[in-house]
């Protein structure tokens, strides 16, 4: 069978999960996303322990709490393999060829985002750099849907600025709304949902927003030395990780090892 589009937003509310031990939401990604290509070349750009991970589930079908067992990992390592893999399988769907260019280019910039999180939480934050991952793949979430949406509407493609309008005032609202859906926990959810509120300036420790926060900023921003500067004088959660441009070139240089 196909995986659908469609299927992305359905099923049954938060009580589609599994509640206790929080493994609906990667059983559920995966089981929609994943069903069309084949395995080979799908884990080429997963490394060690995740690819394992997805070798384990795929292959072996053993169960999420097997696998963090089997390879002594956390539930997120898991929960992150199977998504990375399920959207790299999505990549390869036919209905989604037509906007192959725009699906890499989102891709591209998730995995920064993720990559950016995972070393700004293990350098900066005692925030599991693992959950920091997840958080940050799961945040593109708003703009896969609109995009992969938007494909049975080919004139938003002919009007950039009517489509960059959509996903602007859209993306963060409907990936919160897919999370909740897919019962990934309240923290995860409310990072992404503030994580572009540059003003945000809670009164509490540092949290996984802050992190999600200075991610994303330093993916949009990191080509552009001077706005980036700025953006750290006046973003709340960069102060707060005690970030400046020299910090943020070696987080960036460390995410991309």
């Amino acid at each position: 069978d196909e995986a659908r589009l469609d299927d992305l937003d359905g099923g049954g509310g938060r009580g589609g999960g599994t509640g206790a031990g929080g493994l609906g939401d990667a059983a559920r990604i995966s089981s929609i996303l994943a069903e069309r290509a084949t395995l080979h070349g799908v884990l080429d750009g997963l490394p060690g322990h995740y690819r394992e991970a997805v070798v384990l589930r795929d292959v072996h079908q053993l169960s999420y709490e097997q696998i963090t067992e089997r390879l002594g990992v956390g539930l997120n390592t898991v929960r992150t393999a199977t998504i990375a893999y399920a959207v790299k399988q999505l990549r390869s769907a036919d209905e989604v060829k037509p906007i192959a260019a725009e699906l890499d280019a989102l891709w591209k910039r998730t995995v920064l985002v993720s990559c950016l999180c995972y070393v700004i939480a293990r350098r900066k934050t005692r925030i599991v750099p693992d959950t920091a991952l997840l958080t940050g793949l799961l945040q593109g979430v708003g703009r896969l849907y609109i995009l992969t949406r938007a494909t049975r509407y080919p004139a938003l493609f002919t009007n950039p600025a009517m489509y960059q309008a959509i996903e602007r005032d859209w993306h963060l609202s409907i990936a919160a709304a897919l999370l909740e859906n897919w019962c990934v926990s309240e923290e995860i959810v409310q990072a992404v949902r503030e994580c572009e509120d540059y003003a945000r300036d809670p009164r509490a420790p540092v949290n996984l927003t802050d992190v999600l926060i200075a991610a994303t900023l330093i993916a949009v921003h990191g080509n552009q030395p001077e706005l980036l500067e700025a953006r750290l004088q006046s973003v709340k959660a960069a102060a707060r990780l005690e970030l400046n441009s020299e910090i943020c070139r070696q987080l960036t240089e460390e995410s991309a090892a």
